[in-house]
């Protein structure tokens, strides 16, 4: 399963770093799990907004298309 470095979106100042677990597939990109570095998996304590974030930071990261669900207003997607 990959595994990707992104910044904890619980830090307000973005200092610390959570490790994402996800499955990416043509549809999207699935988060599994968000350990902190305490190994805890806070993804469950993440609102959507956030998880959203961290998708699209993975996007960008391995130039994956952004799935249609996490476009800017619903109807376009960006390359």
């Amino acid at each position: 399963m990959p595994k990707h470095v992104c910044i904890d979106p619980q830090d307000p100042y973005a200092q610390r770093e959570v490790l994402i677990e996800f499955e990416g597939s043509p549809f999207g990109i699935h988060l599994i799990a968000a350990l902190d570095e305490w190994n805890v998996d806070i993804l469950p304590d993440l609102v959507e907004e956030q998880r959203k974030d961290l998708q699209r930071e993975i996007a960008v990261y391995y130039s994956l298309r952004e799935p249609p669900s996490l476009a800017d207003d619903g109807s376009k997607v960006h390359p």
